[in-house]
């Protein structure tokens, strides 16, 4: 990810089409000409923000499904199973992938572990269902291999990458992935950055590695400024990494302000605070600061009207 400061970034930001200054929007209304109006947060940065394939295969065969962005699945014949119902000759593997650290980010598609930060190589999620929308499970799922290009840049953690699945947890008003790695499990890094999954399980996988901590931890707190415009648990804060790919959501919060897990943040590091939220007449609201984490910070993110369209070149913009 390429170094950027503060100054660059605003000015990216506040250059994009229909953005505000901040004179107009700190006076009384001010926003863009026309602003985005939605209900909960929830429905505009949620999983289904990227393409969803929904490919049809015969259970009976062995079958080969192949996403969007690369995901190859491999189900053998016979693999799959719903009670004591018959395996038809149709059914379809729904299908959806998160290869770079934009997706992850407007998908609400975080890289955790158990509150210990990860290098990810990219993620999806896949189920199988048939024509009646019923989802039907796997026999065995040690008989699933899967393939998926990494376009992330995992450094010296390319080596390390192995086989994660991801949980719903809940995170204050919020739903984030906790991921969990697969133990006794054979996934590696394959040739030409490809990672190779073996036992395959359905719903959430991501090819990760544990962030090794070079030094001293630490927590900061971060507010979205000005805050008594933004809807009660209508806001969040993620923090993309610049060091190496990862996206954190900072869900937990304190007063007005979010805060990071305890111990859970190296010192020195670098990124950038991306804020969303809703104000108290729906209106989307974003902003991101650059930040190097010196020690017990205490950050704030100016908060602005805007658009998705410009949340989504403001995100670009920062993960290129």
């Amino acid at each position: 990810m390429k170094f950027r400061n503060l100054t660059l970034l605003a000015l990216i930001f506040f250059t994009l089409q229909s953005c505000v200054d901040n004179e107009a929007y700190f006076g009384s209304g001010g926003g863009v000409d026309n602003p985005e109006i939605y209900t909960r947060l929830a429905d505009i940065i949620k999983h289904e923000n990227v393409p969803t394939d929904t490919i049809a295969f015969n259970p009976l065969e062995d079958s080969n499904i192949s996403g969007t962005f690369g995901v190859e699945i491999n189900i053998p014949a016979n693999s799959c199973i719903l009670g004591s119902n018959e395996l038809p000759d149709e059914l379809f593997v729904v299908l959806r992938e998160y290869p770079t650290l934009s997706k992850m980010a407007l998908s609400n598609v975080q890289t955790e572990s158990n509150q210990e930060m990860l290098v990810t190589g990219g993620n999806f999620w896949w189920k199988i269902i048939d024509a009646d929308g019923r989802d039907w499970d796997i026999v065995q799922p040690s008989q699933i291999t899967a393939t998926q290009p990494v376009v992330l840049d995992m450094g010296e953690y390319a080596d390390q990458a192995a086989y994660f699945t991801g949980d719903i947890i809940s995170g204050g008003s919020q739903q984030v992935i906790n991921w969990t790695q697969v133990r006794n499990n054979e996934s590696g890094m394959g040739p030409n950055n490809v990672f190779e999954y073996n036992g395959l399980q359905l719903r959430w996988a991501n090819v990760d590695a544990l962030y090794q901590y070079p030094g001293e931890r630490t927590q900061f707190s971060a507010v979205l400024n000005p805050n008594d415009d933004i809807q009660p648990n209508q806001e969040m804060l993620l923090l993309i990494v610049e060091d190496f790919p990862s996206v954190i959501n900072i869900y937990t919060k304190q007063g007005d302000s979010f805060v990071t897990h305890n111990n859970a943040i190296p010192v020195g590091l670098s990124g950038t605070l991306v804020a969303i939220a809703l104000d108290n007449n729906d209106e989307l609201l974003i902003g991101s600061t650059d930040i190097t984490v010196a020690g017990d910070d205490e950050f704030s993110v100016d908060v602005a009207p805007g658009s998705m369209s410009q949340l989504t070149s403001l995100i670009n913009q920062i993960t290129n």
